[in-house]
């Protein structure tokens, strides 16, 4: 079935003259895969228009070798700037974009696109092209442009398919489907390269992060009330590391690997006050528990900031000091 808030995109671009492409403020493959293939597609179909793109945070290095990763900044001045479109990717709400005090500066007139797969996304567009059921936003766009007939080159396809990669952790987790694997057969044969992508996005780890998983894997506990593991990372335990990613490589293979609780939680504190917490699960809705934190995500990744500090107890687990939800 076609989406009706992809033609009316369609429509709109017919009479657009500048596009913001905006990726979720927190980056990974599947956020920068289908911003990466949108830009590429508007610009070898619409080669009239103004093509910038936003993201608040930095590129991680798994993700640099994506076509038009150029094209990427995080000035937020962008958002003084008129635009005609600013197509969000992957952001359930305009706060997990990074841009809730940001927007509000933009000058009216812009139609603001909501692209996504996540079932607590808040339809927060003034066009929604979102579907639950995918395994991933780059499942989303392979959808509808292969429903109206856009070429997917092998540049787009690589794209499309660094999002797929990540968000079914190379087909492991429970969200790898019949759709998603059929979609990489496509994906495949219009030129993807899935080995490079695998080795890139996966499959690589520094020494360093490797040994910050040794230390986090002799934190690990188990607590029983609750059917869950729980494992932590200090601020300077990490941010001193190249690949802000390699924690959610951890927070994967424990969900894979971990058989005898239903779920996985990695606190990961920041030195700017927070806590980011990534939970996985094979078995139980895991955004529900996130969502009591102010997060949200997938039924089976999800994820939640909060304001404060981690503190280790003599017995081996972990509090969370002066915390509030953010």
């Amino acid at each position: 079935m076609i989406d009706t808030g992809f033609s009316e995109l369609l429509h709109r671009l017919r009479h657009a003259r500048r596009v913001l492409v905006v990726s979720d403020g927190r980056p990974d493959g599947d956020s920068i895969g289908s911003s990466t293939a949108t830009i590429g597609w508007l610009k070898r179909d619409y080669p009239h228009l103004q093509i910038q793109a936003f993201c608040r945070e930095a590129i991680p290095p798994s993700l640099l070798s994506l076509p038009h990763i150029q094209s990427f900044t995080t000035d937020l001045g962008l958002f003084r700037e008129s635009w005609d479109l600013i197509i969000m990717h992957d952001a359930s709400n305009v706060e997990h974009g990074g841009i809730e005090d940001a927007l509000p500066n933009t000058p009216p007139g812009y139609t603001l696109v909501n692209i996504d797969h996540h079932h607590s996304n808040t339809r927060y567009g003034q066009i929604n092209i979102v579907q639950t059921d995918a395994c991933a936003t780059t499942e989303v766009l392979h959808r509808c442009w292969t429903q109206n007939a856009i070429h997917i080159d092998e540049r787009m396809a690589s794209s499309l398919l660094a999002g797929l990669l990540t968000d079914t952790s190379s087909f492991t987790n429970s969200g790898t489907t019949a759709s998603s694997l059929a979609m990489a057969a496509d994906l495949k044969q219009r030129g993807a390269q899935y080995a490079e992508l695998q080795r890139a996005t996966l499959s690589r780890q520094s020494i360093e992060s490797l040994q910050l998983w040794g230390t986090l894997l002799a934190r690990l506990h188990k607590r029983t009330d609750l059917n869950l593991a729980i494992t932590y990372a200090f601020a300077h335990e990490h941010e001193s590391l190249d690949d802000e990613e390699a924690l959610n490589g951890l927070s994967n293979m424990l969900n894979a690997r971990c058989g005898d609780v239903e779920a996985i939680i990695l606190l990961k504190e920041t030195s700017d006050g927070y806590i980011k917490g990534s939970c996985r699960s094979t078995q139980r809705d895991i955004s529900k528990f996130c969502a009591i934190f102010g997060g949200g995500g997938h039924k089976k990744a999800s994820g939640f900031k909060l304001k404060g500090a981690l503190e280790a107890l003599p017995s081996g687990g972990v509090r969370v000091r002066e915390f509030s939800s953010h």
